[in-house]
């Protein structure tokens, strides 16, 4: 509970540390601040601008209280201000706030002894999952669900919405033997009615429990999503910035940013995926890796970046993951969206039509006019088989694969190496008949494991775009310039 503001409420004192943040004591500062916040957010944060100093951060506190997201406001802070006083003051608050106890001795005690004889598998996502985004990631080795429990025991949930706990148990009994589970079903409805959820907590069992990490197939798949782009205007200079995702449905995890020149961001995102395979996707199926990137960057052979450089054998990323690219200029263009989200729900679940795949020309004389009126009138086109490479960067005027992310086209393939075309397309044929198993195709592809095997290397140059309008992580628009290039703000 925030309390009631006062001189004493937790709120107030929570207000008075971050108000000391030095950040947050000039207007500009407080903006740099929110424009910070957002980057962590699902959705940008709604704040009324004030003047006066402590009524602005005083909203800016109130919202992030009102969307639960208290936790990710110190985040953002001890981004601006690492290691600050005033910083540390605002964590141990958020901390109090949200450490008031919701279970007795005796509750909690007939509660952790009757999980101490229940199993579950990947305890660590089911609480990622159950705790929302806004809680700090649980310890990648709560292994039973004695820990899982305690880690819960403390956390709200949304204003109006069932405790983590109480999902936490939810799940623990739809798998569990039906003696235990029928008492944690009573334990569970008897705490819903004292803390007056208990219609939540029935609407929760009624539409199926969330925290489920398997998709309906059983397979765990965890998703890094890595964002490019160019940093200032140097031309050598980029920011890589990371979210993470376990499981079904789309919850992306912000997980920070770094800027450097692609040598180096190369061995970031190596990095990347061995935390990966270590700590938070180590009980993950399978690992996708979504780069999204500007325009000018599609044609990057991130598929080729190297895993295990130190070993002597190093590996291609492409090789042991799936490797896709998404189009950032189209997640930020929002008058693009609605066909792409109408081509994408073709393909998946093939409402109205049956998905093709239309494959380009020869690139000497492709008539972009001719492609552009054939996609606009043909919405059970759901892929494009490029002639040649996006234009590399630099290049101005208009191509194929503009040409596909202006029209909705959420899957387009291509080859980055010279080669016979015949070949590639010998290739590529067979896997568009499959579209939901596309990444996993081409994974086989550039190891000479697809449908059909060919000689060369021009299987392990095959550049996916697989761009799903309904996973997103961007939330701003930005604006685009005729090529496809984004606009530079003045």
């Amino acid at each position: 509970m925030a309390g009631v503001p006062g001189a004493d409420s937790p709120l107030d004192v929570l207000v008075n540390a971050v108000e000391r943040v030095g950040v947050m004591r000039d207007p500009d500062g407080r903006q740099v601040f929110l424009d910070v916040l957002d980057t962590y957010l699902p959705s940008p944060l709604r704040v009324k601008d004030h003047s006066e100093r402590r009524a602005h951060v005083y909203s800016i506190v109130l919202a992030c209280y009102r969307m639960s997201v208290l936790p990710v406001l110190v985040s953002a802070l001890e981004s601006l201000d690492p290691g600050s006083d005033a910083v540390r003051e605002a964590r141990v608050q958020v901390e109090r706030m949200q450490a008031a106890d919701l279970l007795t001795e005796r509750e909690r005690r007939s509660l952790l002894e009757v999980l101490a004889e229940v199993g579950c598998e990947h305890v660590a996502e089911v609480c990622e999952l159950v705790a929302g985004p806004a809680a700090a990631p649980p310890d990648s080795e709560l292994l039973d669900p004695v820990d899982g429990a305690l880690y819960l025991q403390h956390l709200n949930g949304r204003p109006g919405g069932v405790p983590p706990l109480l999902l936490f148990i939810e799940h623990l009994a739809r798998h569990t033997p039906r003696r235990p589970a029928d008492w944690l079903r009573r334990w569970s409805d008897q705490r819903a009615r004292e803390w007056h959820v208990a219609d939540q907590l029935r609407a929760a069992r009624g539409r199926g429990f969330v925290g489920d990490t398997a998709s309906g197939n059983g397979v765990v798949t965890a998703c890094l999503v890595v964002r490019i782009e160019r940093r200032g205007l140097r031309h050598d200079v980029y920011r890589l910035t990371m979210w993470r995702h376990l499981g079904p449905g789309w919850r992306p995890r912000h997980g920070g940013h770094v800027s450097g020149n692609l040598v180096e961001l190369e061995a970031v995102v190596a990095r990347l995926v061995d935390d990966a395979e270590e700590t938070w996707a180590k009980r993950a199926n399978v690992i996708r890796v979504e780069f999204l990137l500007p325009y000018d960057l599609l044609n990057l052979p991130v598929d080729q970046w190297k895993l295990e450089t130190d070993s002597g054998l190093p590996q291609a990323l492409g090789l042991r993951y799936q490797v896709v690219l998404r189009s950032l200029d189209r997640a930020r263009t929002y008058r693009w969206h609605r066909g792409w989200k109408e081509r994408w729900s073709t393909m998946i679940g093939a409402l109205r039509f049956q998905p093709t795949a239309h494959w380009c020309g020869d690139p000497r004389a492709r008539d972009l006019g001719e492609l552009d009126a054939l996609l606009a009138v043909s919405p059970e086109l759901v892929s494009l088989v490029l002639s040649a490479p996006p234009p590399p960067v630099g290049t101005k005027g208009p191509s194929e694969i503009l040409v596909g992310l202006r029209n909705g086209l959420p899957v387009m393939i291509w080859h980055r190496a010279d080669g016979p075309r015949r070949t590639f397309s010998s290739a590529v044929r067979p896997l568009l008949t499959s579209h939901p198993d596309l990444p996993e195709q081409v994974r086989r592809l550039r190891g000479g494991q697809g449908a059909v095997r060919f000689t060369g290397q021009i299987c392990s140059h095959v550049s996916l775009l697989w761009d799903d309008p309904n996973r997103t992580v961007e939330v701003v628009e930005l604006p685009m310039a005729p090529n496809g290039q984004e606009v530079s703000s003045p």
